[in-house]
């Protein structure tokens, strides 16, 4: 749903096709998103540490 709304879908449209709610789809998005923040926090710590092994 997300890759939809970024392409262009509007929410609207989204919560109809999927029978959700506007506000059910913000606390998803958000919730991705502190998710995603935090994978990409995690893969750059695992890479300094990989840059530090002989």
């Amino acid at each position: 749903m997300l890759a939809q709304h970024d392409a262009g879908a509007s929410v609207a449209g989204l919560c109809r096709e999927h029978q959700i709610s506007a506000v059910t789809f913000y606390q998803w998005k958000k919730s991705h998103k502190d998710d995603s923040q935090q994978e990409e926090l995690r893969l750059a710590e695992l890479e300094r540490e990989n840059a530090t092994l002989p």
